[in-house]
């Protein structure tokens, strides 16, 4: 799970973070961005979605445990240095002419930790097959001491490597994270088979770059190819596409309406775009006799259900709307749920219901943004509870 996201790119530039660091820290599975309009929730959510370099610290791989494996190495060589070396001129001269390939500053000074480890192992086994080469009479080392000088450097430096490359091949099995928006525009309606048009906007009025805007209609989700999806999903070839679409089902009907026979979702076979709903027998809807707030829990929870078991960041506008206050906590608890284990929620809104449930878990941080005079936006993690919290979703002490 992330636990750290670097803000270091331009898209960031007017937010002002805790301790006046680049970074948004405390990350959790569910994360709420809160605040009063045009406080920049939205704007932070669409960038954390879009910005092309995402550098994040993670809890397996946290960037500053590989610095300290650095540092540790560091300090102890040197050490060993200046136990052995008889002339701080020699020091000196080996750290110039040998020790200086090593170049640990530079590793030490990366953000990220893939950033640290590209190049890094290769760098290292370079260095142990200079140390088993060197002329340690030229560094001032007498020659009683050379074996051993020799012996005690390769030691440490061969433990280095190995905790480096056991991190490296752990890094190499990790897949990064997947990202997906779904933006506040977001509908069942086929609109009569026209152009993703709810995109189309989005992309004209949010993602202006050219850097990556050819990959967005594959990670936005409105809804209003759903009716596609389905028919694809419910037909597919593949039993584990048709499978996986009838567990979504059987998951919806089970967490929000056990007191149904069934849940099933039907793309209308020759009726373009129509969707409906059965709940049982003489129990049918199509879409537009369908309650909004039934619309807008297969609006979120298909995209999350069918990456489930991926690695995935979804960023969601103001999920609760169209939400009964008791839906809304579902929803908020389903996304807590172990089948979304490898999944991270992001999330603006303006409802103080979502908060309630943080009082229940630890797994759910907030974040309250506020318009600075200067026309900056502050982000403070906070807790359940700050007043300054309540006013900004307008409630008010009865």
């Amino acid at each position: 799970m992330i636990s750290v996201i670097n803000t270091q790119d331009e898209l960031f530039k007017d937010y002002i973070f805790d301790d006046n660091e680049k970074v948004i820290k405390n990350l959790s599975r569910v994360n709420i961005f809160i605040g009063e309009n045009n406080s920049g929730k939205s704007r932070f959510l669409r960038a954390l979605y879009y910005v092309k370099n995402f550098l994040i610290e993670d809890d397996n791989l946290p960037t500053r445990y590989i610095k300290k494996i650095i540092e540790e190495f560091k300090k102890e060589f040197e050490d060993e240095l200046v136990k052995k070396m008889s002339d701080v001129k020699y020091i000196k001269n080996f750290k110039d002419n040998f020790y200086g390939n090593l170049d640990l500053e530079i590793f030490i000074s990366k953000e990220n930790y893939k950033e640290i480890l590209i190049g890094l192992s290769d760098r290292i086994r370079k260095f142990v097959e200079l140390i088993k080469n060197i002329q340690f009479a030229d560094y001032g080392v007498p020659f009683s001491y050379q074996m051993r000088v020799q012996e005690e450097m390769l030691k440490l430096t061969q433990q280095f490597s190995l905790e480096i490359n056991i991190i490296v091949d752990v890094i190499a099995f990790q897949k990064f994270a997947d990202r997906f928006y779904l933006p506040i525009l977001r509908t069942m309606r086929d609109f009569n088979g026209a152009a993703e048009v709810y995109i189309q906007t989005i992309k004209t009025n949010y993602f202006e770059q050219e850097n990556n805007k050819q990959d967005l209609e594959k990670t936005i989700f409105t809804g209003q190819n759903l009716y596609s999806q389905i028919l694809h999903q419910k037909n597919s070839d593949l039993e584990k596409d048709r499978e996986n679409f009838a567990d979504f089902q059987k998951f919806i009907h089970d967490t929000f309406f056990k007191s149904k026979p069934k849940f099933e979702i039907i793309s209308v076979s020759g009726k373009n775009g129509l969707i409906k709903i059965n709940f049982g027998k003489q129990d049918e809807f199509a879409i537009p006799h369908l309650g909004d707030g039934i619309q807008a829990l297969v609006l979120l929870l298909y995209p999350i259900f069918m990456k489930q078991g991926e690695n995935a960041l979804f960023f969601i506008e103001e999920p609760e709307l169209n939400l009964h206050p008791g839906m809304q906590r579902l929803f908020l608890e389903t996304l807590l749920n172990d089948k979304f284990k490898n999944m991270q929620f992001f999330f603006t809104t303006h409802s103080n219901h979502f908060l309630d449930l943080t009082l229940e878990t630890n797994n759910i941080s907030v974040y309250h943004f506020n318009k600075t005079t200067e026309g900056k936006f502050e982000i403070k993690n906070t807790v359940h509870g700050d007043v300054n919290i309540l006013k900004s979703l307008g409630i008010r002490n009865s």
